[in-house]
């Protein structure tokens, strides 16, 4: 093996333990039977998965939690409609202001989150909207209907449209075409872009503190004002929890996935 190989494998591994190193540190954590992290470990414990279950935090987390799965089951829902039909305008039709619209759907990929937070707080403090569940999928949904729009946009790329000439040809109306042939060709990439709305709508932390209200607060947000108590093994529980049901997902995302995906903008 040549020195230049050598130093890869090093990069690569260097690359992988700062990547996954504090993840797992979390998830070692999360079994100790102390409720700080320092080395060595105390002891090997589930008690810390009864207190977020039964103990006095435990409302508090089942409400932000289904709080956060409202608000990333809506996000996902929405962005799955939006970027299925934006997507077929883009792909399948040709206008003037095409391109532009390409550089827009794609600028909120480059935009950091925090200045769509306050831009957020402004238009709603100017408008004296009323801060809620809403607020915050409204948020959510201009941050990750770009990724939804590339996903099923990938797939409408790979697409045979002749199969629709052909169910054209045989009589069947548009509706019949798309029922029968386009969807269920394009189903997985839709799928995916819904997938991926949920899960960046989960995770989502910045727009969800600065958009949030009473009764409104999502799980990030929540765990944030954890931190600040000092519920560490509360935390790493809920954090690996957290990993544990996004791994799930993201597999599927992945598995899902056309084999063959272009971007073609």
């Amino acid at each position: 093996m040549s020195l230049r190989d050598r130093l890869l494998q090093a990069y690569a591994a260097l690359f992988y333990i700062f990547l996954f190193g504090p993840i797992a540190i979390v998830i070692l954590f999360t079994f100790n039977d102390f409720p700080y992290a320092v080395f060595p470990l105390r002891g090997f414990t589930l008690k810390w998965f009864e207190t977020i279950t039964t103990g006095p935090l435990s409302s508090h987390i089942r409400r932000t939690l289904w709080t956060s799965v409202k608000v990333a089951a809506v996000t996902g829902l929405i962005v799955c409609i939006l970027g299925t039909l934006a997507s077929f305008g883009l792909v399948r039709y040709r206008f003037r202001a095409r391109s532009i619209i390409n550089i827009l759907v794609l600028l909120p990929l480059i935009v950091p989150y925090i200045l769509y937070a306050v831009s957020l707080l402004t238009f709603y403090t100017l408008f004296k909207i009323h801060y809620s569940m809403w607020t915050i999928i409204l948020g959510h949904i201009a941050v990750t209907l770009p990724f939804s729009i590339l996903m099923i946009s990938a797939t409408l790329w790979g697409f045979n449209r002749k199969l629709e000439e052909a169910s054209s040809d045989l009589g069947a109306n548009e509706l019949q075409t798309f029922r029968r042939i386009t969807f269920p060709l394009i189903r997985n990439g839709i799928i995916s872009g819904a997938l991926i709305g949920f899960l960046l709508s989960f995770n989502e932390f910045i727009i969800a503190e600065f958009t949030s209200g009473p009764g409104s607060t999502t799980l990030p947000v929540y765990m944030w004002g954890m931190w600040w108590t000092c519920a560490l093994p509360e935390l790493n529980v809920i954090s690996t929890t957290i990993i544990g049901i996004v791994a799930i997902l993201f597999i599927v995302v992945v598995v899902l996935l056309p084999k063959r995906m272009e971007f073609r903008f």
